[in-house]
């Protein structure tokens, strides 16, 4: 059985809290921190995988796009509206955007 019990979400789903990343003075960059929840340790753990995946985002977007493909219904879905390429190009640069937030300061309140 996948899910043997029923789960209460009150025990499972964390209270909205206000982030501990304080140093940042932007409202709109304090916003998205508070949007995602992001911590201080969420940070570290990004500032460390930043070269990872700076070489490896298109091995892992073509590896994502090949395994949604052994998916009938969404390969169906992908080859409707969208291509490879695309698709491909789209998920790179979207596993590479914390490199973006670093080079915006958005990483500078780590030491």
């Amino acid at each position: 059985m996948l899910f043997p019990a029923k789960f209460k979400a009150s025990e499972h789903i964390s209270p909205i809290k206000v982030s501990d990343i304080s140093s940042v003075g932007s409202p709109t960059i304090q916003n998205w921190i508070h949007l995602c929840q992001l911590t201080q340790k969420d940070l570290e753990a990004l500032k460390k995988i930043d070269d990872l995946m700076e070489t490896h985002a298109a091995a892992i977007a073509d590896r994502h796009y090949q395994m949604i493909m052994d998916i009938p219904h969404i390969k169906e879905i992908f080859n409707t509206y969208s291509e490879y390429g695309r698709y491909t190009t789209l998920i790179t640069k979207y596993y590479k955007t914390h490199q973006t937030c670093i080079e915006r300061g958005i990483y500078s309140v780590l030491p």
